[in-house]
């Protein structure tokens, strides 16, 4: 009957152990109160494609936005992103491309923590797709160029990563942008 009961106290101290080994590789069981989850590790902040990893800590994910402006007139793009809203973003865009162009500008699109990906078809017209990774947006454009029947490019993509900020604070992503050259704003006049 000894022998049960120390055998019994061995397996119970041992079972948090056999459950970490049912967790698929890279990632580590739950809380002892729920056992039967898998977690990512902590620091896991790396492109997935189903969000990102939770974290029982007092930092939170913070969404991130991205926007893209054009011009009919216009050869290129202008891109905000690492923006705290949707309309800081479009808004950023649009004065970014009107100070190039001054009338006319208009969204291409606009998303958050996710990518914009730009391609030319060979009559020089612009291009846009939306996708969960930047991947996944230049297939998107691509895609839709081919659908149409036109001949595309990859230009570039612009992506708005979430991003992990202390618990209490304002998020603290910076705000970046892409202007073309001056010699790019113009298309054949």
């Amino acid at each position: 009957m000894r022998t049960w009961i120390v055998l019994a106290f061995c397996l119970m101290g041992f079972s948090n152990v056999l459950l970490a080994q049912v967790c698929p590789y890279g990632a580590y069981p739950g809380r002892l109160d729920e056992p039967q989850t898998c977690r990512p590790p902590p620091d896991d902040v790396s492109d997935q494609e189903s969000g990102p990893p939770t974290r029982r800590d007092n930092s939170y994910w913070a969404s991130n936005y991205v926007a893209v402006a054009w011009h009919p007139n216009a050869s290129d793009v202008w891109a905000i992103w690492n923006a705290q809203s949707e309309e800081q973003a479009k808004e950023g865009a649009l004065r970014l491309c009107a100070a190039a162009m001054s009338k006319g500008c208009t969204i291409a699109n606009a998303a958050s923590n996710s990518s914009i990906a730009i391609a030319r078809a060979s009559d020089g017209t612009l291009w846009s797709g939306w996708g969960e990774t930047p991947r996944k947006a230049k297939n998107e454009v691509l895609a839709s160029c081919k659908k149409q029947g036109v001949r595309c490019l990859h230009e570039r993509t612009f992506t708005g990563k979430p991003y992990r900020d202390a618990a209490g604070t304002m998020p603290t992503a910076t705000l970046e942008y892409y202007a073309p050259p001056f010699e790019a704003f113009l298309r054949n006049r």
